[in-house]
């Protein structure tokens, strides 16, 4: 073998082995530290209490569905369901937003069509973790139902989006 080729392929070894650890950096930013995943639980704890709702440890979900960061709290709200989570920071556009999933839970149609519909909170209304007041949060998430419920949108339903009146 050339020393030329030998180089190169010691050389391409050492440039895989940087990349690798890069992304596996990067991974273990996302996930946050164990106290601020920690505080997001306890936040989210807070607000499953202020809605009469449950907490879901993240170690619950499956694993191909499990959030980044924290848990999520899972509720119900007459025929609408409901599942609150914390964005990640490494989310594009949603970084530490709290998003509301609404879904009818006997699959009837929402004034959308569809049978689901998303809602972010703002930068301004709530934002992990300058802005993370639960009751906040918890009002957020009974304005979002209540609207879907009655045909009306509350909140963002695109990251990019303004207020939905």
């Amino acid at each position: 073998m050339s020393p030329g080729l030998l180089a190169m392929g010691i050389w391409s070894v050492v440039l895989l082995a940087v990349i690798v650890a890069f992304v596996i950096a990067l991974g273990a930013s996302a996930l946050g530290t164990l106290s601020s995943r920690a505080a997001a639980d306890g936040t989210l704890r807070r607000v499953a209490l202020l809605l009469d709702a449950r907490y879901v440890d993240r170690r619950e979900i499956p694993w191909y569905r499990r959030p980044h960061r924290s848990g999520a709290v899972d509720g119900v709200f007459g025929e609408f369901g409901y599942v609150v989570r914390v964005m990640p920071a490494n989310a594009a556009d949603v970084d530490g937003l709290a998003v509301v999933r609404i879904r009818s839970r006997w699959d009837r149609r929402l004034s959308d069509g569809g049978t689901e519909t998303v809602a972010y909170t703002s930068k301004e209304l709530w934002h992990w973790p300058d802005r993370a007041d639960p009751e906040v949060l918890a009002s957020f998430v009974r304005e979002s139902v209540y609207g879907v419920a009655h045909g009306v949108r509350t909140g963002n339903d695109s990251p990019a989006g303004g207020d939905q009146g």
